[in-house]
């Protein structure tokens, strides 16, 4: 193409070949473009990952992935990519092609059972991340996840010793230390205490992020009955939290008023079908009891916990962005069947094949309007 927009030139020989499979000039077309387009969408595809504008990212490395599906980093870049924008099937789905072609690949592995573990597939998870153990030398990244996963499964004993056998090969890692934290009750005694306080001394000349270790040092000392000092590690945690992630109320004022706007009159999907499977919605601030009340409701064999799935967020989030990109910025009927239609098809990634799935993703609250 003349002005070099690759992306849209991939688009449309795509969409040729997806009515015309056997279409033998775009299938050549497309072969002709690898060598002129690739360099510069992965080139944009890195830019867009460096903004953190994930969907964008997807996108390139997406179009990559197809036109040299025999470069492994690439694939292994659009799993990841996958992985951050919370679409956890769609990472299944690309770790398993680059299974296919290189069984043993570690990273693949650990990809596949981050995918798995989000989709609440634990045992599968497990499997994965044993396999990636195993794949080469032991590793503290794949300890990490399989004590993540034996605690996610309700093994803390496990947990504990992954973690443990993670901190004996990366020792300075904070993000483990407080993974331990989670997991451990402590005594005034425990050597690991001592440990996390030398570790916290010795980063503050470092300038090294902590906020991990602080608030696992704030878990510790108050297991160990030392409210006081743990107490002041969890305000430097919050401050060095803060600063290393300020959160912006007005970013979220906006979008809430876009949904007050759009939202004035009260209207209805036109719905021809039932969704399939069925969603439950557990909603509500953090920390207050989401996770006791799937365990309830999937006490019912027909009911698949779901866990926190982004279905939701990522299918309101792209109607709002097709709504506020038209002159007229109002919500139709046919906004809401398309939503309805895209979060149908986004549980039907994460079931098992139960009539019933629950979705207990707490800050679904803000979106219950569409819902």
């Amino acid at each position: 193409m003349r002005d070099q927009n690759w992306p849209s030139a991939y688009d449309a020989y795509a969409t040729v070949l997806k009515r015309f499979p056997a279409n033998s000039r775009a299938k050549r077309a497309l072969q002709d473009l690898k060598p002129k387009a690739l360099p510069a969408i992965l080139t944009s595809a890195q830019e867009f990952q460096g903004a953190g504008e994930w969907v964008q990212a997807e996108r390139h490395l997406h179009i990559a992935a197809d036109l040299a599906p025999e470069i492994t980093e690439v694939q292994l870049a659009l799993a990841a990519c996958q992985l951050e924008l919370g679409r956890a099937p769609a990472a299944l789905r690309t770790a398993d092609r680059i299974l296919q072609r290189h069984p043993q690949n570690r990273q693949a592995l650990i990809y596949k059972g981050r995918a798995e573990r989000e989709m609440g597939l634990n045992s599968a998870a497990e499997r994965s991340f044993l396999a990636a153990l195993h794949a080469g030398q032991p590793d503290a990244n794949t300890l990490n996840n399989l004590g993540i996963t034996a605690r996610a499964r309700g093994d803390t004993t496990a947990a504990i010793e992954y973690y443990q056998q993670a901190l004996a090969l990366d020792p300075d890692n904070v993000e483990l230390h407080q993974n331990l934290a989670q997991a451990k009750s402590y005594t005034a005694d425990d050597p690991p205490l001592a440990e996390m306080r030398t570790l916290a001394t010795r980063l503050v000349t470092t300038r090294k992020p902590a906020a991990p270790l602080h608030f696992a040092l704030f878990k510790a000392l108050d297991d160990a009955g030392q409210p006081d000092e743990a107490f002041r590690f969890l305000q430097s945690a919050n401050r060095m939290a803060k600063e290393q992630a300020p959160y912006d109320f007005q970013a979220d004022a906006i979008a809430y008023a876009v949904s007050k706007s759009i939202l004035k009159t009260p209207m209805l999907a036109q719905p021809t079908d039932a969704i399939t499977p069925r969603p439950i919605f557990v909603t509500g601030l953090p920390r207050s009891g989401t996770t006791l009340v799937e365990r309830i409701l999937t006490m019912d064999p027909e009911v698949q916990a779901g866990g926190e799935m982004t279905v939701t967020q990522l299918a309101v989030g792209t109607m709002l962005k097709t709504v506020m990109g038209r002159d007229d910025k109002r919500l139709g009927t046919a906004d809401l069947n398309e939503l309805r239609a895209e979060i149908s098809a986004g549980l039907t990634e994460y079931t098992d094949g139960r009539p019933v799935i629950i979705d207990k993703t707490p800050l679904n609250f803000r979106w219950i309007g569409y819902i």
